[in-house]
């Protein structure tokens, strides 16, 4: 690892507020960088303003000017870290390893020469939206790219259609950051936290969320609810909510020391970074059985599970966890150890390594 490379990753867009799969790229820049590897971040133009009728060239404008300020925003990227706009495939450079990192980009990453690097696809999740099919991401998987996978749900899939096992490579969490700053056990029994995506994602199961915490609202009138979201309020959240938009990284850490319970509602993702975030603050994570949750989510050893959808389940699940005082301990404790095992930095390692000793 010690000889500097040349590498590439072509990201599908550069969200104007914190993204998850989009961080976790940036994250895994950084390190490839702070190796001493020379880095490009080649954010592709078409997806900018795409439900607009605009000439790609001015699309093109629009995301150069993005990268005036995003990801710095709300992620300081390393400045030795090369941000590129395209719009073509004359757009890349020569490289040594180049990345595709969604569905978009592995078409486009397959079609680049041979002297663009050699091709690698950071699979994330299942793409089957924005008006692509099934058929569309099982197709991507088949490109004979060298596939990385970040949970074993997605390695199956992958492993089945591409008749190759790729490298799983779990994401990890930034265990500095992500910790218990306010004691467990002095923060109020009655508290939760969830993190609130609405009609722009409905595979985050929001809507199941407020169903959840109107339910527990009922149960116990002294509930404090603490709603984390980078979408503006609307009306369907319920007034007693705390709602926190937008927010920084240090102030979710902040927000989710002062819950004792971190609610998820997903019906699918392909990994879901913040509920192990909310463990490592020490919160009980009470969470649907999504597959990207089945990565560090036991029922009753670090979490309490239950059926996605199943509003009744988990609000019996988060009461279980407001009366007994002996559970939620142990939960706990089993979900900061889990958490604190999954390290950004071990991930970071394993990602850079692979991609290093397989140009």
């Amino acid at each position: 690892m010690s000889k500097v490379k040349n590498i590439a990753f072509v990201v599908p867009f550069l969200p104007k507020r914190a993204s998850g799969g989009v961080l976790v790229i940036l994250q895994y820049a950084e390190r490839l960088a702070a190796l001493g590897n020379t880095v490009t971040l080649y954010f592709q133009a078409n997806d900018t303003l795409r439900k607009l009728k605009i000439p790609m060239f001015v699309r093109k404008k629009v995301t150069e000017y993005r990268l005036t300020y995003a990801p710095d925003n709300w992620y300081p990227l390393n400045k030795k870290i090369k941000k590129v706009a395209i719009q073509s495939l004359k757009d890349v450079k020569k490289h040594d390893a180049i990345i595709a990192t969604g569905l978009r980009t592995s078409f486009f990453v397959k079609k680049l020469p041979a002297e663009c690097g050699k091709k690698f696809y950071f699979i994330q999740d299942f793409e089957n939206w924005g008006g692509f099919t099934d058929k569309d991401v099982l197709d991507s998987y088949r490109l004979g790219l060298d596939n990385i996978v970040i949970s074993n749900w997605l390695s199956e899939i992958v492993t089945k259609v591409s008749a190759k096992r790729p490298k799983l490579i779990k994401d990890g969490i930034d265990t500095e950051l992500f910790k218990v700053v306010f004691p467990v056990d002095k923060r109020n029994t009655h508290s939760v936290i969830l993190q609130y995506r609405g009609d722009s994602e409905p595979i985050k199961g929001g809507k199941y969320a407020l169903d959840v915490v109107r339910k527990l609202k009922d149960k116990y009138p002294d509930l404090k609810v603490k709603i984390v979201s980078r979408e503006p309020k609307t009306n369907k959240i319920p007034d007693w909510c705390e709602y926190l938009y937008n927010l920084p990284l240090k102030d979710v850490v902040v927000a989710n020391n002062q819950a004792s319970v971190f609610i998820c509602t997903s019906i699918e993702e392909g990994f879901g970074l913040p509920g192990l975030e909310a463990m490592a603050c020490g919160c009980v994570l009470c969470t649907t059985d999504y597959r990207g949750g089945r990565e560090y989510a036991v029922h009753r050893q670090n979490s309490m599970v239950s059926p996605v959808k199943d509003v009744d389940a988990m609000v019996k699940n988060i009461s279980e966890v407001f009366s007994d005082n002996k559970l939620r301990k142990k939960l706990s404790i089993n979900g900061i150890r889990t958490a604190n095992n999954m390290s950004l930095k071990k991930s970071c390692d394993k990602f850079a390594q692979y991609i290093l000793e397989n140009i």
